[in-house]
This record gives C-alpha cells, sequence and structure tokens, in this order.
C-alpha cells in the first residue's frame, strides 16, 4: 500500500496525470508483455492474462489483458459455496466465474467458465493465476524451466506496467472528463436523488456557487485520494450537496455528496471510493464489507469546502461524528 500510495504522490507531484500521450505507450508496451509471454511460452498457454498487484483482494481493480489488448478494468468479490471459495469477475454483461482454492489450482477438472462456454489451456490446466501464484507454484506452469523463468518475469514486467497504467487512468478518473467550469449546488436530494437525474439537473436547487480553480483542483483531490474513504456509512442517501462537470452547457460529470450518511455517489467510477473493506469471518462463511464512506479527513475537506461556498447543511469541518469512531 505504502508503495502504491509514493508512486501515486510522485505522479502528482511530477504532472503524470496530465501526460495523457504516456498512456498509449504503456499500453504498447503491456501488448508487447504479452506477446512475449505468448512467445515464451511456446503456444502452450492461451493470450489472455490477468496482471494486479493486489492477487486474492475485494473490490480492487483489475487489467484484462485478452488477444494482446487491453479489453476492460474490471472488479471482483470472493465469495463462498458450500466450502469452496471462488471469484467471480464482472466483465461486459457476462459473468466469468474462477475456482482460486487451493485444491481448484492443482485439480485440472476445474473449469474456467466464460459465459455458458467452458475455457481451459491445451493441458487442462486452469490458465489465471496471479503473479505471487506463478512465482510460489512454478509447478502449474509447463516443466521447462526456462519457459517458466521467462514467464515470471514477463508477467512480472506486466505488474509493473499495471500501476503505471493504474496510476495514468484510475487515481484521476477525471483526466479524461473534458470540462470547462465545475457548479456546486445545495439541493434537497430527498430519496436518494442525485444532483443529476436523467440529464437534468434537480429541480430542488436552492443556491449554487462556481468553483474556482484551486477549489475545482482540491475537490478532485480529494475524492480521487484513497485517503479520503474507508470509513462507514448508513442505508440511506440523502445529499444536499452536489457538483456539476459542464463542458459548454452540456453536463460532463457530477458527484452528489450526503454528509448525514457519510457517502457520495458519483457519475464516473471513483476507484479510490471502493479501495478499503474488512472481512467479517464466521466457521463457515467469509465476508468482504466494502467500506465505501468518507474518512475523517475526506469529509471535514468536503465540509469546509461546502462552508466556503456559504451552502445551509454544511457541517462544521472540526465537527466529530459517529463515523470518526468507525
Amino acid at each position: 500500500m505504502k508503495k502504491v500510495l509514493l508512486i501515486v504522490f510522485a505522479c502528482i507531484a511530477t504532472g503524470l496525470f496530465a501526460q495523457k500521450e504516456d498512456a498509449p505507450a504503456i499500453i504498447k508496451e503491456i501488448d508487447k508483455t504479452v506477446k512475449g509471454i505468448d512467445k515464451a511460452m511456446q503456444g502452450q498457454r492461451p493470450s489472455a492474462y490477468l496482471i494486479t498487484p493486489y492477487p486474492g483482494y475485494f473490490e480492487k481493480n483489475f487489467i484484462w489483458l485478452r488477444d494482446n489488448k487491453i479489453s476492460k478494468i474490471t472488479q471482483f468479490m470472493n465469495t463462498s459455496y458450500r466450502g469452496v471459495w471462488y471469484t467471480e469477475f464482472y466483465f461486459d454483461n457476462n459473468s466469468i466465474v474462477l475456482i482460486r482454492t487451493e485444491t481448484a489450482l492443482k485439480n485440472p477438472s476445474y473449469q474456467h467458465y466464460e459465459g455458458s462456454h467452458a475455457v481451459t489451456d491445451t493441458s487442462g490446466q486452469l490458465f489465471y493465476y496471479s503473479y505471487n501464484e506463478l512465482v510460489s507454484k512454478p509447478e502449474l506452469l509447463i516443466s521447462n524451466g526456462d519457459t517458466v523463468f521467462w514467464y515470471n518475469v514477463l508477467l512480472k514486467q506486466g505488474y509493473d506496467l499495471w500501476e503505471q497504467y493504474k496510476n495514468l487512468q484510475e487515481y484521476n478518473p477525471f483526466a479524461k472528463v473534458k470540462y470547462d467550469n465545475v457548479v456546486a449546488y445545495s439541493y434537497e436530494g430527498k430519496g436518494g436523488q442525485k444532483i443529476v437525474e436523467n440529464g437534468k439537473l434537480n429541480r430542488t436547487v436552492k443556491s449554487k456557487k462556481e468553483l474556482t480553480k484551486e477549489q475545482t483542483d482540491s475537490l478532485i483531490l480529494n475524492i480521487t485520494d484513497t485517503l479520503s474513504y474507508g470509513g462507514g456509512n448508513m442505508a440511506c442517501f440523502e445529499p444536499h450537496l452536489g457538483i456539476v462537470f459542464y463542458d459548454g452547457k452540456k453536463i460532463a460529470a457530477h458527484i452528489s455528496i450526503c454528509f448525514e450518511c457519510n457517502l457520495s455517489s458519483a457519475s464516473i467510477y471513483l476507484p479510490a471510493a471502493h479501495h478499503h473493506s474488512r472481512v467479517n469471518i464466521g466457521d463457515d462463511y467469509y465476508v468482504k464489507i466494502p467500506l465505501h464512506g468518507f474518512s475523517t479527513m475526506g469529509r471535514r475537506k468536503l465540509a469546509k469546502l461546502c462552508n466556503q461556498l456559504g451552502f445551509d447543511k454544511c457541517p462544521s469541518p472540526t465537527e466529530t461524528t459517529i463515523w470518526d469512531s468507525k
């Protein structure tokens, strides 16, 4: 985690997020890595791989590599069914299930399902393993030592490239949003109403104020920082602060914030908000519970902005809430 935070800090400090031209170069390098893996394996494994520094963890983001191209950045969740551990991937509209227990990793009879199609490699083994599993269990691969070695080296290269790509594309999703002004709104979001519903501004808006560049930059840094999340939240959602990013008169993105329930809802995916979780373990179950709520730091920064704008229903930036003890 410290390594990731250091990388993110370095990226911000050097303006890496703004260097969009770097993304195609990294994608090209990942393509080259996958081709190298295929060549090293001499065609004995398919050209589909999952590269991640978070093997076995909950709600982390992955780059899905297939046919030497990045198909999707996706999420996964762990669950248990009759004592069999498995990981369920959501890829486009198809549900992809991968058995990842120790038994499954050693048992070629387990298959990887993509939609209704069972897919295994030519040896009948599962062909999705984490980098750590490949390094610690080379027997999962073919027996040729040199080939296994080069496979791991290439996959490690893919791992490093993944972190670069993640820092370019995920930690600042607003880098992809075209906007020229940002407006904050005070409104009544009863019943979970967001600031924008069906492409139109919420009718309950009471007041509005355009953000300065400094306020916009500070807001983006806050809501895209993993340290701004990790708190609990209520099931209800009645936001009173809405932020809308405009491209001319067109709505480009928006986020609705509920201080009472300690939660936000954005029109674009915010990876930082899905970074934290806690684990509940019982005799026959294992549950990962996401912590999408704001941390004390994240909430207080938003409260400070709300008060600067002169809106009502803004909590004090120094207020201690029930969430501070979560």
